[in-house]
């Protein structure tokens, strides 16, 4: 049966398809025709309100569980998912619609005099709900209600920044039950994504600024409050997910030295936790968590380092002291912190964007820390006023070596073997965005998520004193979708 949502989406598909369609009709954009529509277009609209928009996007997911399992998996087993989940099986394909109203407003345009003599430099409100429909999967509907902020203030030498990016999602409590447990941490953390959920991301920083130096102190909070119903039965219900709450915490501060007026280095010192929820009793009889404090002393550039290339770029040692009950080989660790973005405008039409983060973080699913790695990279190119396209490429990577199998030795962490796992992800990707007018426009968008497992057969055999097949961890998920805006 077609859901409510369906049915609205559907129309509002038609009814935004058809605004373009007569705008095509009517219009042949020349720039000064689309200077002149802008500014109608904008004229009525106060300066607070940023934007006040609404997208609708269709597509198809060839794979919407991002699974390597076909359903031929060994009964012995796997008993069946519990009650309310979803056997999670490969190449399950499904359309799928998406809508997206969205508000966002910034109160500080509402001051009068010059923006750069007001204290209120920033006051930024955004809301965009997000509703996803899977036909084909009910399991995977949700809505997601993205809320976001930023505070900036400025007097004289003191400036303060605050970013604040809240998710509430709307969605199935039950995760998926991926058959004999053949899951890729990237494949189920897809599908974790669609599930209810309360995710936070918060950065605050406080700037004293002189003429060769600034300092900075600074802190940060990334939280997840997973609302997964927990299974009590591992061995009827093997392969479900019990995804666990987790949050990174710290704070610090930075102090920089300038080398010109627009590039300085920074030396920057951190301290902070990280939390992992216990499993249920049945699952962890032994009660672990890879709770742990860290330190971390980090060397930076950040600015214009170049007539073409800018960012930000902190790297360093962390210091890590994991609890008592940390299923890991030793308590301290040095791991490598890193993280930056490098944005290079190679000419007026053209420019490159490289993200990277890597840092020793705790899993959603498991008892153990992961080693987690992202690098990012896009390019896009402008080929004319109306006309862009887009190019993408992501590795990503969670590394399980630094956790242990207790139970592979006894239940002791001292002579527990390594956790053998480390899962990647590859996702290259492509888009066009094409604006129809001032108001409009059209994206075309595909990529493919491409889930591969660093470990072979006797890897897993040596580590778990059983047969796994490494290829059923592994996954390929297409999407292609197309998209049509209206922003009033």
């Amino acid at each position: 049966m077609t859901s409510r949502f369906s049915q609205k989406s559907r129309v509002w598909t038609l009814l935004l398809l058809a605004t373009a369609a007569n705008a095509w009709a009517q219009t042949n954009p020349p720039a000064s025709l689309q200077t002149c529509a802008a500014d109608k277009a904008t004229s009525g609209k106060p300066a607070w309100l940023t934007e006040a928009s609404i997208t609708v996007r269709g597509g198809y997911d060839n794979n919407v569980y991002a699974s390597g399992c076909d359903g031929r998996f060994d009964p012995a087993t796997y008993r069946g998912p519990i009650p309310g989940s979803v056997t999670a099986t490969k190449n399950h394909g499904v359309f799928f619609e998406e809508l997206t109203p969205k508000i966002a407003m910034d109160f500080a345009k509402m001051q009068g005099g010059q923006m750069e003599d007001n204290v209120v430099q920033k006051l930024t409100f955004s809301y965009a709900p997000d509703f996803f429909d899977y036909n084909g999967a009910p399991s995977e509907d949700y809505v997601a209600h993205r809320l976001a902020s930023t505070v900036a203030l400025k007097c004289n030498e003191w400036s303060f920044l605050l970013d604040e990016a809240f998710a509430d999602i709307e969605g199935s409590k039950y995760a998926e039950t991926f058959p004999g447990k053949y899951y890729s941490s990237w494949g189920h953390g897809i599908d974790r994504e669609r599930r209810s959920q309360l995710q936070d991301r918060t950065a605050v920083a406080l700037t004293y600024d002189q003429d060769s130096w600034f300092f900075r102190p600074t802190g940060s909070l990334l939280g997840y409050d997973l609302h997964t119903v927990k299974s009590n039965a591992p061995t009827s219900n093997a392969g479900y997910l019990n995804y666990v709450d987790r949050y990174d915490i710290n704070g610090g501060a930075d102090v920089g030295y300038k080398l010109d007026k627009e590039l300085a280095v920074t030396l920057g010192y951190r301290v902070g936790k990280q939390y992992q929820q216990r499993e249920p009793f049945a699952i962890d009889p032994f009660g672990q968590t890879s709770d742990s404090d860290y330190q971390r002393i980090l060397l930076g550039i950040e600015g214009k380092i170049t007539s073409w290339l800018s960012g930000k770029i902190q790297a360093g040692p962390d210091f890590r002291v994991y609890d008592d009950s940390a299923p890991v080989r030793r308590r301290d660790v040095i791991k490598y912190y890193g993280e930056g973005t490098l944005t290079a405008k190679v000419s007026k039409d053209d420019s490159i964007v490289f993200a990277y983060r890597q840092w020793e973080w705790v899993s959603s699913s498991g008892l153990v820390p992961i080693y987690d790695s992202r690098f990012d990279l896009s390019y896009k190119h402008q080929f004319t006023d109306q006309l862009a396209g887009k190019l993408g490429f992501c590795v990503q990577s969670s590394d399980y070596d630094s956790g242990e199998s207790w139970s592979a030795a006894n239940n002791d962490y001292r002579t527990a073997m390594h956790n053998y796992r480390n899962d990647w992800l590859y996702t290259p990707s492509a888009g066009v965005q094409y604006a129809l007018t001032a108001n409009i426009n059209v994206d075309l968008a595909y990529s493919v998520m491409l889930g591969r497992n660093a470990q072979g057969d006797a890897d897993l055999l040596q580590a778990t004193g059983s047969q796994l097949p490494a290829s059923k961890r592994e996954f390929d998920d297409q999407i292609v979708s197309l998209g049509v805006q209206y922003k009033f």
